[in-house]
């Protein structure tokens, strides 16, 4: 995740620009998403647990 931000950030604004279209709700689902994840970073699973608890591994 640090490093996709970073990559973003490298970005000059007009380079960001329309590189998403994203609608309203999405862009909003992200934002709630992004927020839940910064306030309980421990909460996330790594995907080889998520693997492992589905039997898949």
């Amino acid at each position: 995740m640090a490093l996709a931000i970073a990559l973003w950030d490298s970005l000059e604004d007009q380079d960001r620009d329309g590189a998403l279209s994203l609608d309203p709700a999405l862009c909003a689902e992200l934002d709630r998403r992004l927020a839940s994840h910064l306030e309980k970073p421990d909460a996330a699973l790594a995907w080889d647990e998520v693997r492992s608890q589905l039997g898949l591994g």
